[in-house]
């Protein structure tokens, strides 16, 4: 009864995800590289081409190697491109609800897989072309057929099939962000302590999925060094952000499940987050604790969620919930399961009561979600397709040459929509140097607004150069820059 409610469900939020896809994009930045690199593979052009003038980071190859065929066949449509994270999300809840099935009752699992269906954070979040969804997608699927394959060794069935499927969705999620890696790291400790599987044969496949990734960025030229130096935070700015981060990554877990509180929820969430903003520190060594004390029995969903809570923890640069995605799921079956296991020390009258207590929390979230996604039925972030963009990239492409460069704060997306190359006014290096980029990178035209103009233009002012306005809207000027 359930699989068919949640099949019917399944179809009518997939087809609500559908119908509320919107053309265009936010401003953001990553998404446009992330194009520029898949249209680059399409054309056979250099993969990290046409992006930007100085082009200090590479993504790493998995997620344009998705963009790359429907970029040749559908050009740059932004409603195919975000059909995927459609796709995406529901094989995620696919992957999702298997591994719910092996851990939670029959009940759970429909509340479960209903809460992730009906997520009004992934409503609205679609509208991004992002690697968040394909790489959670990759990396469930990861930890469900390694979890399938150790499940088949153990019954002796062999599942054989199930470690390469599991080894190919692990390289990918590599492939398509760095933070892949935990998969592979999470699998070392729980092979090791584990008693049946066959160590030698699995690490070997372990090692050769993660060379090949890492064979493969290489061969496209993605380096970690940028991201490490991300890492090299000073130990004074450090440490006070580090006791409080454990708090703050599960306030995003929790805005996962509330991006918006509809009336009812919001006394109840907000004493949540009270709450684990005091337990945070609590609940980490609690983790660990658990880990290091059942270390020969713990899953490798756990691992994982382990070593991802950890990372979370030390990268104190990470903001928003889409960061903490790979963690949803851990938490939810975590949470689910050892409340279970607690509540069995009661009586059955007792244990029903609290059982219910959870049950009920549940569909406040999904009652949440529901009412949310209503509220947020229309939403549209486009901010690259409105009039005053449009005549604003529309002048660029038929006014400048191919080889003309600009300067703009967002670059890598008037790029992407005039295939000219620009760049940034400032970078975290050069930061008083802006007479020094227009000189070094041959800019010829710099791209204003009225709010940023008033901020920028004593950095500008000194340079020797002269400024002329050849067009201008309600929102964008564009200068011609000229030598005095």
């Amino acid at each position: 009864m359930y699989r068919k409610v949640l099949f019917v469900l399944a179809i009518v939020f997939l087809l609500l995800n559908v119908v509320t896809l919107k053309d265009g994009h936010n401003w953001g930045g990553d998404f446009a590289q992330y194009i520029r690199h898949g249209q680059n593979i399409a054309e056979g052009l250099p993969y990290a081409s046409r992006i930007q003038l100085d082009q200090r980071v590479i993504s790493p190859p998995g997620f344009p190697l998705i963009l790359a065929p429907f970029l040749k066949i559908f050009g740059l449509n932004f409603i195919v491109l975000k059909s995927l994270n459609v796709v995406f999300w529901f094989f995620f809840v696919f992957f999702a609800y298997r591994l719910m099935k092996k851990e939670l009752s029959p009940d759970f699992v429909f509340l479960g897989t209903l809460v992730l269906i009906s997520s009004p954070a992934f409503f609205t979040f679609k509208q991004n072309v992002l690697t968040d969804i394909p790489f959670l997608t990759f990396v469930t699927a990861g930890i469900y057929f390694f979890t399938r394959f150790d499940q088949e060794n153990r019954e002796r069935k062999g599942g054989q099939p199930f470690l390469y499927a599991a080894l190919v969705c692990m390289a990918y999620a590599f492939l398509i962000r760095w933070a892949g890696f935990l998969l592979f790291a999470a699998a070392v400790p729980y092979v090791l302590f584990s008693r049946d599987l066959p160590k030698r044969k699995v690490f070997a496949g372990l090692g050769a999925a993660f060379l090949v990734s890492l064979w493969i960025q290489w061969r496209f030229g993605v380096s970690a060094v940028y991201h490490a130096q991300e890492l090299h935070v000073p130990l004074s700015v450090y440490l006070p952000i580090f006791f409080k981060q454990p708090s703050v990554v599960l306030n995003q877990i929790l805005e996962f499940f509330f991006p918006r509180l509809t009336l009812p929820v919001v006394p109840f969430v907000q004493f949540l987050k009270w709450i684990l903003t005091f337990t945070g520190p609590v609940i980490l060594i609690a983790v660990y604790w658990h880990a290091v004390k059942d270390r020969r029995n713990l899953s490798f969903l756990r691992w994982f969620f382990t070593l991802y809570l950890t990372a979370l923890v030390v990268w104190v640069l990470f903001s928003g919930w889409r960061y903490v995605l790979p963690a949803v799921l851990p938490v939810m079956i975590i949470v689910i399961k050892d409340y279970s296991v607690l509540i069995d020390r009661f009586r059955p009258r007792t244990r029903k009561v609290l059982e219910s207590i959870l049950k009920g929390f549940l569909v406040l979230i999904i009652f949440n979600s529901v009412v949310t996604i209503i509220q947020e039925f229309g939403f549209n972030d486009d901010m690259i397709y409105v009039s005053p963009t449009k005549e604003m990239t529309e002048w660029i492409k038929n006014s400048t040459d191919e080889k003309d460069h600009f300067m703009f704060s967002k670059p890598r997306v008037v790029g992407l929509l005039t295939g000219r190359v620009g760049e940034a006014y400032y970078n975290k290096e050069e930061q008083k140097d802006v007479c020094g980029r227009i000189d070094r990178f041959d800019i010829s035209y710099v791209i204003t607004t009225s709010l940023i103009i008033n901020k920028i233009h004593k950095d500008f002012d000194v340079c020797p150069y002269t400024y002329k306005k050849v067009w201008s809207n309600e929102v964008y000027q564009i200068y011609n820059v000229l030598p005095n």
